[in-house]
């Protein structure tokens, strides 16, 4: 396995491990009725 292989890989992985992270924070959100970034 190649190292851009690798790369993509993982950086693919980090990106739908933040998409998940941020659905489940906006679901939180909606349940608090409260609206923040942090």
């Amino acid at each position: 396995m190649d190292f851009a292989k690798m790369m993509q890989t993982g950086a693919m992985k980090a990106c739908f491990q933040m998409a998940e992270c941020s659905l489940s924070h906006a679901k939180v959100i909606k349940k608090t009725g409260k609206i923040s970034l942090m």
